[in-house]
This record gives C-alpha cells, structure tokens and sequence, in this order.
C-alpha cells in the first residue's frame, strides 16, 4: 500500500513478466497514478502463463491555510498575522512556528506559512504586509519670546495637523511659557508627532 498527498503521485512498477496490462487497459510494466484506489496489473510470461498483482494507493486531502491579520502598516507598527488551518505544524519563512505571529516590518515584506498535517501533507500560503512611511513632520517658528508677545509656530510635512492646544491649522499662536506638541497626518493616514518648547522671557 502506498499514501500520498494530494497533488503527488507515483509510480506503480510490474516485474516478473514478459509483458504485462494494468486493469485500465494500460499495456506498460508502470503506471503512473494519482488518485485513490486498487490497480492490478496480469503479467504473461514466454510460457504464456499468466498471474496478476495488485497495489492499494490512498491519497490524502492537502490541509487548506489562509492567513488573516492585517496587511498595511504605518512604520514602527506592529502587526499579528494568524494562520488558519487543520494542519498541526506551521513553519513561517521568518522562522516562527506558532499559528500567530508578531512582525513589525521597517519595508513592505512578504511573509509566507507551510503547514504539516497528521498525514505529512503540506500547504503554503502568503500574504504581503505593506508599511507606510511616517510624514516627515516639522515645526517652525520663534520659541524664545519676551513677556507680552505672541510667537506662531507652524508645523509641516502633513495633510492634517492636530495640536496639543486643540487648534486644528497647520499653526498656532502661543503667548505662554510650556511645551507644544502636533501631530501630523500624512496623506496615507500614518502620523508622527512634533514638539517644541516655547519659553516665554
């Protein structure tokens, strides 16, 4: 008896005769088969005489696996990508091997799981984890003024700005001692955050 996964196959091959014809006709000493069942080949040898052989080949069902979490990142995050499967072993090209794993990419990477079922059996799936750059964030402006005046600090590099004051401009008007803080929205949603120390003399 053989087993196989699906996808494999194998080679049946007779000896013992002269020629030989496998129960589907097939006037070979091998077959190459690869799907479930019984094969039974009759050899004939120079006598004429014949006898017949049979071999049992079984194919087991390959384990399906997906793989969920989230696939686009702002750099310095950290994502969780969870394989999803029967299979018991999982093997993943960054070198874990637990069914969930914690990546936190610096570039846009491909992560890719094989997984072992009970019979041998393998499956691999693959997903691409995209991570954004950050807005490359800065704020402008006087941070030393004299009692009475006003300094405005300007902050760039973003298509939202949100300031510790909850002044949504990309500016801000400050009058007092203390530190000021924005934070930046870039156009692809990842942020960064700004501060300055404004000391008033």
């Amino acid at each position: 008896n053989m087993t196989l996964c699906e996808g494999q196959s194998t080679t049946l091959r007779a000896t013992g005769g002269i020629s030989y014809e496998w129960d589907d006709g097939t006037p070979s000493a091998m077959i190459t088969v690869n799907t479930t069942g019984t094969y039974t080949v009759t050899a004939t040898n120079t006598y004429g005489c014949t006898a017949t052989a049979s071999a049992t080949v079984l194919v087991n069902a390959a384990p399906v696996v997906n793989i969920l979490g989230q696939t686009t990142i702002c750099r310095g995050e950290e994502v969780t990508l969870t394989a999803i499967t029967t299979a018991g072993t999982y093997n993943w090209n960054s070198g874990q091997n637990t069914a969930a794993i914690s990546v936190s990419p610096a570039q846009t990477s491909n992560y890719m799981v094989l997984v072992t079922d009970e019979n041998g059996c393998t499956a691999t799936a693959s997903t691409q984890v995209t991570v954004n750059a950050l807005p490359s964030a800065f704020v402008g402006g006087p941070t030393s003024i004299c009692q009475g005046d006003t300094t405005v600090l300007t902050a760039s590099g973003g298509a939202a700005y949100q300031w510790s004051t909850g002044h949504f401009d990309d500016h801000i008007t400050v009058t007092a001692t203390g530190d000021y803080s924005v934070t930046v929205t870039g156009a692809n949603g990842c942020t960064a955050v700004v501060q300055k120390a404004v000391a008033v003399n």
